[in-house]
């Protein structure tokens, strides 16, 4: 009897044993390999507000755009606010953002929340690696009881695995980057972090991200990968119902809930066939949860204000358009807050945005070579009922200097002796050969 009894306890403690030791493994692996980086910065200073006793008096969610877009500081200057928090990371999905608000609601209680949404919202089909992506980035910037939470939830799926650091960065189990890495934390341990202000992109602190680059007006590319159109009939079903658990959860906690699209270059409104539907989609579903929803790419003056010179690419601002767009959004915000109409500060739809655009706005060219001739093929996005006039230049100097291979035509279409060795073609459309603002874009060819 005591020999069964031995061997009933011995089945019992060794599974858990065996696990005790397998978490307490995997914590101290995954503690050498976890890198410093932005997530550790944020999670810090959450715990650090939370340590205070701080709430937020506003936070923003969402993706990439929501962190380029957003500086906390602009708003708690313009609002008079003491604690606002970017919580944007990169594609994050609804999903992601509604476990990571319950999470920074344990810690710091926001008061009102600013959700980023986009066109693409109710159609996107998320493949299990941009899933596992999304999950990752909010993972990283939450407590213990947030990625229990995560655990449960994900349990089974294939970003599982990925939650344990020891499994996630197994591949940098070297000597020398983990002599790398403790260097590292044992920097930031003892010194704190310091953004570094001359990089590309950095993080300036509460969630956001600076970006020093821009791009040159009237250079920013036409997309060609991907779907870029918009139906009704295309909506996937159930796509919104973590929007729909956002909502919810900010009902039921007294949270205010606003939705917003963050500005994209103008090229971008421009290439999507139907988004004025997809706007139209988006206000009616704000309306029927009785949410206020700003589409900040329909901001007055978009030219004036916002020019393709304040983005990095197609749907990221840079710094200096991030500070503007702050501080106008700041005010409509705080008007917002206190009941006021705002509706002057947006255009009605796309058809009244695009009636202020006096420009070509985007151009592109298609580059084929055939028994050393090469042919370009070029087109743009402007208004309806423009005839847009293209011009063709080439550099076999790396650009250099450049040659007219073709004048201003409204054709589009060129054809050229293909260059010994490398080659650069310019390829530029304009209203007029007078037109101060062209659209142009170089392509690099071996």
């Amino acid at each position: 009897m005591q020999t069964s009894k031995g061997k009933l306890i011995k089945r019992i403690l060794l599974p858990l044993l065996t696990l005790a030791f397998f978490l307490t493994g995997e914590y101290a692996l995954g503690r050498l390999l976890t890198p410093v980086n932005s997530a550790v910065y944020f999670k810090d200073e959450i715990a650090e507000l939370s340590d205070q006793g701080a709430e937020a008096d506003l936070l923003f969610l969402g993706t990439s755009r929501v962190f380029h877009s957003f500086a906390p500081e602009i708003f708690e200057e313009e609002l008079g606010l003491g604690c606002v928090i970017n919580g944007g990371t990169g594609t994050q999905r609804p999903e992601s953002s509604y476990m990571f608000l319950k999470d920074l609601d344990r810690q710091i209680k926001p008061k009102a929340v600013v959700l980023g949404v986009q066109w693409t919202s109710p159609l996107e089909f998320a493949t299990d690696a941009q899933i596992t992506e999304s999950t990752l980035m909010v993972y990283d910037r939450m407590t213990a009881a947030g990625r229990l939470d995560c655990m449960v939830r994900k349990l089974g799926s294939p970003v599982w695995p990925e939650l344990f650091p020891a499994y996630r960065y197994r591949y940098d189990l070297r000597f020398d980057t983990v002599k790398a890495g403790l260097a590292k934390w044992k920097d930031y341990r003892k010194n704190g972090f310091t953004p570094n202000t001359s990089a590309d992109h950095y993080y300036c602190g509460k969630g956001f991200v600076y970006a020093n680059h821009r791009c040159e007006q009237g250079n920013i590319p036409i997309m060609d990968e991907g779907i870029h159109s918009f139906s009704t009939d295309a909506v996937i079903e159930g796509n919104m119902k973590y929007i729909d658990a956002i909502a919810d959860y900010c009902e039921k906690n007294n949270i205010r809930l606003y939705l917003a699209a963050p500005p994209m270059s103008l090229m971008n409104l421009y290439h999507i066939e139907g988004y004025q539907e997809a706007e139209e989609f988006l206000e009616s579903y704000a309306e029927e949860r009785g949410l206020i929803y700003h589409n900040l790419n329909y901001l007055k003056d978009r030219e004036e204000f916002l020019g393709d010179d304040c983005m990095t690419d197609y749907v990221h601002l840079s710094g200096e358009g991030a500070c503007r767009v702050s501080r106008l959004y700041a005010e409509i915000l705080g008007k917002d807050m206190r009941g006021e109409d705002t509706s002057g500060y947006f255009y009605k739809d796309l058809d009244e945005l695009k009636a202020d655009v006096d420009r070509i706005v985007a151009v592109s060219a298609k580059i084929s070579e055939e028994d050393g001739i090469c042919s370009a093929k070029a087109e743009s996005l402007h208004n309806d009922g423009v005839i847009p006039l293209y011009r063709f230049e080439l550099s076999t100097d790396g650009g250099e200097s450049f040659e007219t291979v073709a004048d201003w035509s409204e054709s589009g279409s060129v054809s050229f002796e293909k260059p010994e060795g490398a080659y650069t073609l310019k390829v530029t459309a304009a209203l007029s050969p007078e037109d101060p603002v062209p659209a142009w874009m170089e392509y690099d060819k071996e």
